[in-house]
This record gives structure tokens, sequence and C-alpha cells, in this order.
């Protein structure tokens, strides 16, 4: 069952367990009236169904051990999509700043005013300097 699901395989695990254990009350209901051989197949097979129980266990383990790495790694992947964006926004963001520096020194000019202007020259220097 290599494309079955942990889910479905815990539940075959949990069916077997079942008929494993109705086979053991029937064979324990019927011990009077049972041969000997008939008990030891009964037994044969709950060791059987028993075995079986805990292979389809051991698969739902492995089931789920392969869809906790395939969520890490989609979580993984998702975090560095999220970090390029973030970067990219880092970007566009100290684009903005320079602009609204060199917005902020065309005012000044415009006004021209020498304080004013000499103070926006000071903000677009630190705004393009931050930016690299």
């Amino acid at each position: 069952m290599p494309d079955a699901s942990a889910d479905q395989l815990f539940d075959l695990a949990d069916q077997i367990a079942l008929i494993s254990s109705e086979l053991l009350r029937f064979r324990l209901r019927q011990r009077a009236s049972l041969s000997a051989t008939d008990r030891t197949r009964l037994e044969a097979a709950e060791v059987a169904l028993d075995q079986a129980c805990a292979q389809m266990r051991a698969q739902g383990i492995t089931a789920l051990a392969r869809q906790s790495k395939a969520a890490r790694d989609e979580v993984a992947s998702t975090a560095q999509a999220a970090e390029a964006q973030l970067r990219r926004l880092k970007k566009i963001e100290r684009v903005l700043a320079i602009a609204a520096s060199a917005l902020g020194l065309a005012q000044a000019a415009m006004a021209g005013k020498p304080k004013d202007i000499t103070q926006a020259l000071g903000q677009l220097k630190t705004a393009i300097s931050t930016s690299v």
C-alpha cells in the first residue's frame, strides 16, 4: 500500500486488530470443542494478524514521517518566499525614502530657504547612505 495515507494505514491496522480480537474470542469460546490442530491454526492466524497489524502501524508511522517532512519542506519554501518578498519591500521602502527626501529638497529649493535646503540635503544624503 505505497500510496495509502497514514490515516488509511492506521484504520486498516485497527480493523486487523479487531479481526484478531474476534478470532481470539471465538477460540476461547470454542476451546472445549476445538481439536488441538484447530487451536494451533487459530493461534497461528491470530499471530499472523497481529504481525500484519504491527506492520500496518509501522507503515502508518512511516507515512506520517513523509507527510511531516513534506509539510516542513513546504513551510521552509514558503518562509524563503516570504523573506524574498520582504527584501523586495525593503528595497521599495528605501527607494521611497530617497524619493521623499528628493521631493523635500525640491520643495526647499523652490521656497528658496537656504536653511531648509541644507536640512533637506542632509536628509537626502542620509536616505541614500542607508539604502546602500
